[in-house]
């Protein structure tokens, strides 16, 4: 019995067998999408259960973390999607992998940082050369996009790296940034009206700030005073002291700058509210 395991699960192989030997079973690489709709996160290796059983499946595993969902496209995304697609044919190398990486499925977000200098430039692109900022999104089609498209002799970096084989069988490194998630901690006392605020105020507030934050792109501060609007969305109550900071136990009443490849991240966990009853 040879048991082969595969080192890279998106390289398929081939195999030959002699007449004294056979394969029993293989590893099959497929695409799942999940049946909701929205930003769902779904990290590595937890699906393990095959929840119908098909004949000849053994186990079920997902090695990589999903690409994070999204919610339905608004009239505003698509008038948006719409320009993008503009640069589609652009003789411009830079409108026409903006276009590519903007159209791919699953992309929220995109940045371009091109450094046609001869020194390293102030984002930490090397000299003549490029980084794409790609929020969302499959990545081994994100590396393919950034081939197609790329000049030829420029070299594309970033926080991950994809092999890509051109058509003559060479291999590429080919480099783009995911955004680093930044926490953001939010710290806030209210005063309720024991009448109109709602039995599960604290949980609307947290839930109306984490929705707003969604909003907020790669590479975009964390402004302080646009907080006041998700959390006054919820009626019966008022601020008496709002913080907010990158680190547990936040002390300041400013915005929180987010660097160019890294975008905020709320979670209704890191929202503390304190309630006070007149």
């Amino acid at each position: 019995v040879l048991v082969i395991k595969v080192k890279d699960y998106l390289q398929s192989t081939d195999f030959l067998v002699t007449s004294n030997m056979a394969i029993t079973k293989c590893l099959k690489t497929a695409q799942v999408r999940a049946s909701e709709v929205g930003p769902i996160e779904q990290g590595a290796t937890p699906i393990n259960q095959i929840s119908t059983p098909i004949l000849g499946w053994d186990s079920v595993n997902n090695p990589f973390p999903a690409t994070v969902g999204r919610l339905t496209e608004t009239d505003e995304e698509l008038r948006e999607r719409f320009r993008n697609a503009k640069f589609e044919r652009s003789s411009n190398i830079l409108d026409s992998l903006y276009s590519a990486l903007r159209n791919l499925e699953g992309v929220l977000e995109v940045r371009i940082y091109e450094n046609d200098t001869n020194v390293v430039d102030e984002y930490g692109v090397a000299a003549h050369s490029f980084m794409p900022v790609v929020l969302g999104g499959e990545t081994a089609k994100v590396a393919q996009a950034i081939w197609q498209n790329k000049p030829m002799g420029i070299r594309s970096q970033g926080n991950t790296i994809v092999s890509v084989n051109d058509i003559q069988g060479f291999s590429h490194d080919i480099g783009f940034e995911r955004p680093s998630p930044v926490p953001i901690y939010v710290k806030l006392t209210i005063t309720t009206d024991p009448v109109n605020f709602p039995p599960n105020g604290e949980e609307d507030i947290k839930s109306a700030i984490v929705d707003y934050a969604q909003s907020i792109g790669v590479g975009k501060d964390v402004i302080f005073s646009r907080l006041y609007t998700p959390i006054n969305s919820v009626k019966g109550h008022q601020v008496d002291e709002l913080v907010i900071g990158n680190t547990p136990s936040p002390t300041l009443s400013q915005n929180v700058v987010i660097p160019f490849n890294a975008i905020a991240s709320f979670d209704s966990n890191n929202i503390e509210i304190i309630t006070i009853q007149p």
